[in-house]
């Protein structure tokens, strides 16, 4: 997790696997940090019973694992669920336990439509780009929030197609940038697609967007310098092969996403 975790309670033989992160968890202060640090993850679904089981089996907390289920039962909610998790480690102290628990309970506050695209966003944040598409698609899927929120809807599609151009998907991210461009009408995301024609080397179909959007030829110009900034011409042209970096970069990005 980049940090050294002292646990004083039991390791767990058989780690329990967190799917959204891609993260094997050993024990209860794992745990504790998963909450801490990833507070949009925090829905009532993610207390599963298979979770519960792994503590009752795994790390002998029968205590906890009875009190989960009874407040699930009872429906009281995802705050009581995570005060009862702190609660059994002391992993956190008093203060930094009524910051998430307060994290917590303002995104409740928040529509599940809002929720959904914030932890999407995380995923990118965090280059789970994979995850981030999945759940965009879920979200887009909500057709009638999407009618009744069409600026967040503009940047659910413009944030897929950043994650589609991280995975190198250029043409999916266009197709993705221009659709955002039609719900929020935001002329960056005109500009990304512009971008990802570049990197597809479809000099046409860049300039056919540059008309059909009405970019001026002095914008346009600032554009292409502004590009060549971030990416040399002789970056895109250059055989991957033959550079060492970008080879050296695609490895350590392959590490992180196994």
């Amino acid at each position: 997790m980049g940090e050294l975790l002292l646990c004083n309670q039991s390791i767990a033989a058989i780690p329990y696997f967190i799917e959204e992160l891609s993260l094997n968890i050993y024990s209860l202060e794992e745990l504790c940090y998963v909450i801490e640090h990833h507070v949009y993850l925090m829905e009532e679904d993610f207390f599963e019973e298979e979770m519960i089981l792994w503590m009752e089996r795994e790390i002998g907390e029968m205590e906890l694992a009875e009190q989960l289920r009874q407040s699930k039962k009872t429906e009281q909610g995802i705050i009581k669920l995570v005060e009862q998790v702190l609660n059994a480690t002391g992993y956190l102290n008093y203060s930094d336990a009524l910051s998430v628990v307060s994290q917590i309970r303002e995104m409740q506050h928040k529509s599940v439509f809002e929720r959904r695209k914030m932890r999407a966003d995380h995923y990118v944040e965090n280059k789970k780009y994979i995850n981030a598409l999945l759940e965009y698609r879920r979200i887009l899927q909500m057709e009638e929030e999407c009618r009744k929120n069409p600026l967040i809807c503009g940047n659910i599609w413009h944030n897929q197609g950043t994650a589609y151009a991280r995975l190198f998907l250029f043409k999916e991210a266009k197709e993705c940038f221009e659709t955002a461009y039609k719900y929020h009408m935001n002329v960056e995301s005109v500009y990304e697609a512009m971008l990802s024609c570049r990197f597809l080397g479809d000099e046409a179909g860049l300039r056919n967007l540059a008309r059909k959007y009405g970019v001026e030829k002095q914008e346009l110009a600032r554009l292409e310098a502004y590009w060549m900034e971030r990416v040399p011409d002789r970056e895109i042209e250059v055989s991957i092969e033959d550079n060492r970096a970008v080879m050296q970069m695609l490895k350590e990005w392959k590490r992180e996403y196994q």
